[in-house]
């Protein structure tokens, strides 16, 4: 459920994202950065969704390996498009920071020949909490290619917020947003216990609802 509803709030961000980046006629390169990385988080969390329950009622531990494999396959497409969000907030006239989605492009496919040739089996407990077996590798390769760079896209909107001497709020929203996302995904991963883990789920949702708030306050 939690995956379910984090994908429809991530799928809500896509469509405003759309709307932003290529409505009216008028190309809006960050928000269409915003657009492909919500896109391809939105379907890694409905594919999840849709598939985990049907692997566990199967009782296929081999899908839900494949399962694993296709979603960090497409959160580590999102975090080619993110990757260059805060460098475009920072730097909106160089085209030099699409050399960042290339470099992020290619440790994803090296991550994901890793993962696919010391493959662990996830394992899910009887509490219902999946134990994905990610080794330290794995473990970095997310962190890096998809916490970092909506770490410091968060610390840059914050600042924003922070030199508006607190008097913008979207800014505020898209921060803390990105804050909590970061927060949320790193402690449900390691969660063990069916309270931690739903309590950093519903923490993730928060987070994609402040991301939404943000991008439809108008006012900035």
């Amino acid at each position: 459920m939690m995956y379910f509803i984090a994908g429809i709030v991530s799928g809500l961000l896509c469509f405003k994202c759309y709307l932003v980046g290529y409505g009216k006629g008028i190309k809006n390169p960050f928000a269409n950065l915003f657009f492909w990385s919500a896109l391809f988080v939105s379907l890694a969390f409905l594919k999840s969704a849709a598939g985990i329950p049907i692997y566990i009622s199967l009782n296929n531990n081999e899908l839900l390996f494949w399962n694993d494999f296709i979603g960090r396959m497409l959160f580590y497409t999102a975090a080619v498009f993110s990757v260059r969000i805060p460098l475009y907030r920072l730097y909106p006239k160089s085209k030099k920071t699409i050399i960042f989605s290339y470099l992020y492009a290619g440790i994803g496919v090296a991550l994901l020949v890793y993962q696919f040739f010391n493959r662990n089996i996830p394992i899910p407990n009887s509490s219902g909490i999946i134990n994905w077996e990610a080794d330290v590798v794995l473990a970095a390769g997310m962190a890096v290619l998809l916490i970092l760079p909506w770490a410091v896209i968060s610390y840059i909107f914050i600042r924003e917020f922070i030199r508006s001497k607190f008097t913008l709020p979207k800014p505020f929203l898209l921060g803390s947003g990105y804050f909590l996302i970061c927060v949320a995904a790193i402690f449900q991963d390691l969660s063990t216990t069916v309270t931690t883990y739903v309590f950093f789920g519903m923490l993730l949702i928060v987070g994609f609802l402040s991301l939404l708030a943000g991008l439809f306050f108008e006012k900035d």
